[in-house]
């Protein structure tokens, strides 16, 4: 559940059923978006998934006007999928 009401929420389905998820907050004023949150299933990972989400929510931001999208991880080797997703799209 989420309480912030600016927030965006945008899903991958797969067999029926939520495979992963993409969260970004965007800021009008400073027209930025930040990504908050990208998680794929582990059965689903290494399938595009994460690549998908990124180009997806990266396009949804361009058409509402963003010019720059602003995404951080940790520098550590668990954060490794989270960065090489975000730097194919």
């Amino acid at each position: 559940m989420c309480n912030n009401e600016k927030i965006i929420v945008w899903v991958a389905e797969a067999d029926g059923k939520v495979v992963g998820l993409i969260a970004v907050e965007p800021n009008d004023k400073e027209k930025t978006s930040e990504v908050q949150f990208l998680a794929v299933h582990p059965e689903y990972q290494n399938h595009g998934i994460g690549t998908e989400l990124n180009s997806f929510a990266l396009q949804k931001m361009k058409d509402s006007g963003m010019k720059m999208a602003v995404v951080g991880t940790g520098g550590d080797e668990s954060h490794a999928p989270a960065r090489r997703s975000y730097e194919k799209a």
